[in-house]
């Protein structure tokens, strides 16, 4: 789906959901996905481009103010891991959108800013910790208006990522966020590689267990 495009869901001849791809489509990182409903407005990931630092001012004031627009009127954020590719443009965000993210990822991105001497940014006091289950891997649901969003443990550089099941309108997305066969190629053991494809079924099964279709993946 070409970057700024709509892919759009018909309920009874009305527009019932649009997925709105802004980012991430046409280059590595930057992630940045759309969910608009009659009811409500969400945001899976406000990223930078893994290559900001080295484009021009007038590009990176540009990506700043695309952010800005992107997140006016969300009713909600979901950062997937705090990657500054799927979470670096939060700090222009406006100042009451809802923020949610797993335990570990708030805590990272508090650490980050903190190190960049930006430990009071703003957007790090609208954040709001995604509850786990007591299995530990499993999450509550979060219900924004008329859209339900599941998070999904999954094994990445990231501690504590996770990956989204949305569900509005009869229809069924999964945001991956960067769900994969995680290892490092040239380091990794034998043994840890298989654990790592071990760990990345069994996640692929967890979202089996929760649904039996889906109508998009991201």
């Amino acid at each position: 789906t070409p970057v700024g495009s709509n892919v759009q869901a018909s309920h009874y001849g009305k527009i019932a959901m649009t997925i709105t791809i802004h980012r991430g489509t046409h280059e590595i990182g930057g992630s940045c996905v759309e969910i608009r409903t009659p009811q409500a407005k969400i945001l899976l990931d406000l990223g930078l481009p893994l290559d900001f630092d080295s484009r021009s001012q007038e590009q990176q004031e540009q990506i700043r103010r695309e952010a800005l627009e992107w997140a006016q009127e969300a009713d909600a954020i979901f950062i997937s891991h705090y990657h500054a590719d799927h979470h670096g443009l939060l700090p222009d965000t406006h100042r009451d959108v809802a923020i949610y993210a797993t335990a570990g990822t708030a805590a990272m991105m508090h650490v980050t800013e903190v190190i960049h001497g930006r430990g009071d940014a703003d957007y790090l006091h609208h954040i709001n910790v995604l509850s786990k289950e007591a299995d530990d891997r499993k999450f509550e649901p979060i219900i924004v208006d008329d859209i339900r969003i599941t998070p999904y443990t999954v094994d990445h550089a990231a501690y504590d990522a996770c990956a989204f099941l949305i569900e509005a309108e009869g229809k069924r997305l999964f945001h991956a966020g960067d769900l994969n066969n995680w290892h490092w190629k040239d380091e990794s053991t034998p043994e840890e590689v298989a654990e790592a494809e071990q760990n990345y079924l069994k996640e692929l099964g967890d979202l089996a267990k929760a649904t039996d279709k889906l109508d998009a993946t991201m």
